[in-house]
């Protein structure tokens, strides 16, 4: 008896490689934990998952990534980051700070670039920010009604999503 499938059977579609930055999209939407006010988030740690995957179909395709152009400005907040990590007070926030902008000005902006290639992958990460927006809008609607979003003034009234949401 053979397993193998009929030389009919429908091809499954890969996955497009944008769909990891998609992912860091979709889990922005996941509420933080109680007491979780900052610190590492599971889109942080996915997001370098999608920088790491990046590099390596860099490595695998052996292409050039970026014009010099793109470089250059991607570059400029390396440089204005080290430059305000090597002047702070305290070493160890300064260098988790640079690490920090780092990764949201420079690496995540430079992987998406690298991995969106056509229309397709445009589509699907616009399709995913606007549900991002549609379920932090939610979120934030309900709250309102239910007088459960963050505290202001004194009064627990103002909506403010999933961002810094205690569950």
């Amino acid at each position: 008896m053979s397993l193998a499938l009929p030389r009919s059977a429908p091809r499954v579609r890969s996955v497009p490689p944008v769909a990891a930055v998609a992912a860091v999209v979709a889990l922005l939407a996941v509420p933080l934990g109680p007491g979780g006010g900052g610190g590492a988030h599971p889109a942080d740690a996915v997001s370098g998952l999608a920088v790491l995957y990046c590099a390596l179909r860099l490595v695998r395709d052996r292409r050039r990534p970026l014009t010099r152009t793109a470089a250059v400005l991607l570059g400029l907040p390396v440089a204005g980051a080290a430059l305000a990590a090597v002047g702070a007070a305290s070493p160890g926030p300064a260098l988790t700070g640079f690490g920090r902008y780092l990764q949201i000005f420079v690496l995540v902006p430079a992987a998406v670039l690298l991995l969106v290639r056509e229309r397709r992958d445009v589509r699907l990460l616009a399709w995913s920010t606007v549900g991002l927006a549609l379920w932090q809008g939610t979120v934030g609607v309900h709250q309102y009604v239910t007088g459960t979003g963050a505290s202001y003034q004194g009064e627990r009234v103002r909506a403010v999503g999933t961002f810094g949401r205690r569950t």
